[in-house]
Formats: structure tokens, C-alpha cells, sequence
């Protein structure tokens, strides 16, 4: 090791990586870890660090310490309140100031007193669970610890080591133990308290973490054995949606971001990278000594790794693949575009014709995949209102390199019925348009200055330059809708930062964004 980098680690840092590219090291700090937690609502990292009885928070875009807060003793599980004001983290060395609350933003800290030493906490619904030697529930606005315990479920929640986590809606917490065989997992129903335990079982033996997946749609448990991390439907937890065989003792578990992938950490000295719908292995990054925790920054560009001795921060900013295109990339040659009319009750079916080798299938329905669709069809046996939506495929190879199909929508319509109360209906062309806010409209093709501008909360017509042009906006400061002309839009852009401006030109060739720097429209390919 040169005598530079050592001075660098001497300081808490690392020198810049020797490689660049995914998995190329960005930063090092020389402290260890429990638990490392991600501000979806900042850019920041949390870190419980018990030598330094604090917690260290991190600037997840400069990868500088924004402060050190000392919190009590022993700091091991946090959470982030779902507003994300405050930061809970268990305190296991004492009970006295059991759970330390920090306020994120003036970084004060209180405490609640607890029964026992707590090892982890989640909040919900104004209650802080706090995992002791059993699951206690206390007060977010006094603290007091609330009475009543969990209903039973097949004998009763049994609460050895382990941890807890919370679903973003904060109406189910999920509790699995450590070092038993077999190793038990429960589902508690706490949308109002006591709980109600829901679902238990045991998968495999001596447990080892848990991770959600960013919109909750997923859970993922480690178990030691049989050495696999097993996938499941986080409302529907009676079975496995599929499993990553690891090898020995895996230890700790992260979806990325996209949720299209699956990081996990065994007694290998890497962390593996692992196709979060096909279960394969895409790559592994080398790594050094035992990591405990895994956590991607809200971008998910980058992976912290935390150790009982550092903490090291890695770029998966470029996917998994290598840098740059690479022999055997995975093409889409042609497949199904636009907008799709589906008869009520009957199949359906859309293929996407592709090139490459070694090749990984996996369909999406509005941005989540498709479980069991992983060939080049979609196949409907026999369409309903819910299968109504946006799809696409995503193609990739063993190497992670990935392409996806068009998007096309899927209308289901009953037969016999104008779809929506218009004929031959064509989203983005002349004359047809829906907004989710005004319903469908006709707009005739009576200038190219026709624009639909896509806003956070729906389409909105511009009509033809003249003395009736306008456009709908939304003010996120007023609140409400507002009709004025293209510079009032700009004015609400410039002024307030009200107005997300998206144009797409009505004969889909290109969008129109607004420049707010020099006041000009641009076109630009899409």
C-alpha cells in the first residue's frame, strides 16, 4: 500500500480509484458500522457507528461528512420517519436514552426512554416499534410506551436476536430472527395498535438480513442456509417469487434503486450483482473483509458497503455492464408500438423480435416486471380491465448488457363499445388525445404549432398560434390549474419553479422543452 493512500485512510478517506467504472471504489471511511440508511427525501447517507457512539451523516453526491451526532451508546438500527423530518435509531447499549430522535434538519437530538436495550427501530403511524426482548411499541409524539401486545399466530410471535423493517406505507412490519434453525419470519398488520400478527413461517435457517425494494412492491430475505436469498411479493408472502442461490452464509441484501437488481454479500470477499426477475448472476465486485450492510443513494449511482471497520462507497452509476458496448450486445430489431385495443375476454398476444446470444427476457406493466412473462411474448389469455396499461420488454445478456422494446399501450375494451367514446382513437397523432385531468378531446390539425404538453399531473392542450392560443399549466404554489398564453407559462417557470414543461409534438417525431435560460423552445429527438 503506498504511503499516500495510507495517509489518506489515516484521515478517514480513500485516494481516487484505480479503475474507473462500475464497481471502482469512489471514497473509504475508516469507521465501522451497523447500519447504514438511505433520506429519500436528501441527498445523504445515515451511518450508526458504535465506536464512536454517533451517528455520521454523509453527503451522498460529495461523499463528504456533513456531521458527526453523538446519540447515546451502542447505536445500532435506524429508520427515517416516512416525512422525512426525523431519524430514529435504537441505542443498544442503554435504555435510558433507548431511542435517540434526531431532527434532520437543526440535527437536535431527544431521546425515549425504552424498556430494554433496543437493537432496532421502525416507525409508522405515529408509533416507534422498538425490538427488545420483544416487540414494543411507543409513542412518536410522547414517547410513552402503548400497551397491549401482538395477537398470536402459530404459537405466537418468539422474538430471538433479528431485526425489523416497515412498509412504506408503514401499515406492516416485517420481523425476522438471527441464528435459528429454522429461521423465522412474521408479517405484523400495525395500521392501528396492538398489532395483529399475519403471516409467519421459516424459510431456511440461521436469517440474515432483509431489503424492500424502492416502491415496496418486494422483499427479499437472506438466509444462511440453504445460502439463498429468496424474492417475495411484500403483501403476499405465502411464496417465493424465485431465489439467488449464493453459496455459503449470505450476510446482507439491497435491491438498486430500479429495483431491476439485486446486490448480496456472502463470506466471498465481493459483492454479487444478480438479475432482481431472472435470479442469474451478472457480475461480482471485489470487495475486502466481512460486510455487514449494503445501502444505494437515492440516485442509485452509488452502493455504500459498511463493515465492522469502514465503510467503503462504490459507483454503480453505469449499470453492470462493463464500460462501453461490448461484442454480443443484445438488440431489438422490431415489436409492437403505440396504442393497442384488446376486445374484453379475448387473447392477446405481442412478440418482440431480437438478436443476441445468451439472452435474459423479462416484461413490465407500468414500470414493474411481470412475474413468470420472460420470453419474447406477452401472452393474454383472456383480457381484463386490469391488464389495461403501458409494457415493455427488457432484453438482457449473462454480462448485464440491456436494451428495451418500444413502450405500446394496451387498451381493453368491451366489444361493440367505442373505446373511451371516440372511433379509431390514436394517442400522440392528429386529432386523438387523452388527459387524465379533461378526459378524451379531438384537436384538428389545423397548424404544426399543436402542441400536448405532458405535465406531472397530465396532458394539456395548446391550441394553434392565433387569437385563441393558450395552454393549461399547473402551479404547484397555487395549487390549481391556470389558462394563460406561453409566457405566462414562462413566467410561472422562471419566477417559481412551478411549471414542469414537456412538449411532445403532436406528429411524434420530437419534443419541444423550454429553455428558461434564454427564454427559447427547443426540439429535440425522443
Amino acid at each position: 500500500m503506498s504511503i499516500f493512500r495510507l495517509f489518506c485512510i489515516f484521515l478517514g478517506l480513500t485516494t481516487a480509484p484505480c479503475w474507473a467504472g462500475y464497481g471502482s471504489i469512489l471514497t473509504y471511511f475508516e469507521f465501522g458500522t451497523a447500519d447504514i440508511v438511505r433520506d429519500d427525501n436528501r441527498d445523504r447517507v445515515y451511518c450508526s457507528v458504535p465506536s464512536k457512539n454517533s451517528v455520521v451523516i454523509l453527503d451522498s453526491n460529495s461523499l463528504e461528512i456533513v456531521k458527526t451526532i453523538y446519540v447515546g451508546s451502542n447505536p445500532a438500527g435506524m429508520d427515517v420517519s416516512s416525512d422525512g423530518t426525523k431519524l430514529y435509531v435504537a441505542n443498544n447499549g442503554t435504555n435510558l436514552e433507548g431511542i435517540a430522535v434526531i431532527d434532520l434538519e437543526f440535527f437536535s437530538v431527544s431521546h425515549i426512554s425504552t424498556f430494554s436495550n433496543p437493537r432496532d427501530v421502525a416507525v409508522g403511524n405515529g408509533i416507534v416499534f422498538s425490538l427488545e426482548d420483544e416487540l414494543r411499541a411507543y409513542s412518536v409524539e410522547s414517547g410513552i410506551q402503548l400497551a397491549g401486545s401482538l395477537s398470536t399466530h402459530n404459537g405466537g410471535l418468539h422474538i430471538y436476536g433479528g431485526l425489523i423493517d416497515i412498509s412504506p406505507d408503514g401499515n406492516t412490519l416485517y420481523y425476522y430472527n438471527t441464528g435459528l434453525s429454522p429461521s423465522s419470519w412474521y408479517w405484523v398488520d400495525v395500521s392501528s395498535w396492538p398489532g395483529e400478527v399475519i403471516q409467519g413461517g421459516t424459510w431456511g435457517s440461521n436469517g440474515q438480513d432483509m431489503a424492500f425494494s424502492a416502491d415496496g412492491q418486494y422483499v427479499t430475505f437472506a438466509s444462511g442456509a440453504p445460502y439463498s436469498i429468496r424474492k417475495f411479493l411484500a403483501d403476499d408472502p405465502s411464496q417465493s417469487l424465485g431465489q439467488m442461490d449464493t453459496g455459503a452464509y449470505p450476510q446482507a441484501v439491497e435491491f438498486s434503486v430500479d429495483g431491476d437488481y439485486i446486490f448480496a454479500v456472502h463470506t466471498s470477499s465481493h459483492i454479487d450483482v444478480w438479475d432482481a426477475n431472472a435470479f442469474v448472476l451478472y457480475r461480482e465486485i471485489p470487495t475486502s473483509g466481512e460486510l455487514l450492510d449494503l445501502e444505494c443513494d437515492r440516485q442509485g449511482e452509488k452502493l455504500f458497503a459498511g463493515s465492522s471497520m469502514s465503510i467503503t462507497v462504490y459507483d454503480i452509476s453505469t449499470g453492470p455492464a462493463d464500460d462501453g458496448p461490448q461484442d454480443g450486445e443484445p438488440k431489438v430489431i422490431s415489436g409492437p408500438e403505440g396504442r393497442l385495443r384488446v376486445a374484453l375476454g379475448q387473447p392477446f398476444e405481442a412478440e418482440v423480435i431480437v438478436e443476441g446470444e445468451g439472452l435474459i427476457y423479462q416484461w413490465y406493466k407500468d414500470g414493474i416486471a411481470i412475474i413468470g412473462e420472460r420470453s419474447t411474448i406477452l401472452s393474454l389469455e383472456s383480457a381484463t380491465a386490469d391488464d389495461e396499461g403501458l409494457y415493455h420488454l427488457r432484453v438482457s445478456n449473462l454480462e448485464g448488457l440491456r436494451v428495451i422494446s418500444s413502450k405500446f399501450y394496451i387498451d381493453v375494451v368491451v366489444p361493440g363499445e367505442v373505446p373511451r367514446g371516440l372511433d379509431d382513437a390514436v394517442a400522440y397523432s392528429s386529432g386523438y388525445h387523452v388527459s387524465e385531468w379533461f378526459g378524451p378531446f379531438f384537436m384538428p390539425m389545423t397548424s404544426i404549432d399543436t402542441f400536448i404538453y405532458s405535465l406531472d399531473f397530465g396532458w394539456v392542450w395548446l391550441s394553434p398560434e392565433g387569437s385563441t392560443a393558450g395552454v393549461w399549466f399547473w402551479s404547484y404554489e397555487l395549487e390549481s390549474w391556470l389558462w394563460g398564453s406561453k409566457g405566462t407559462a414562462r413566467f410561472f417557470y422562471d419566477t417559481s419553479r412551478s411549471l414542469w414543461l414537456f412538449v411532445e409534438s403532436v406528429d411524434g417525431g420530437g419534443a419541444y422543452v423550454f429553455n428558461s435560460v434564454d427564454g427559447s423552445w427547443i426540439l429535440i429527438e425522443v
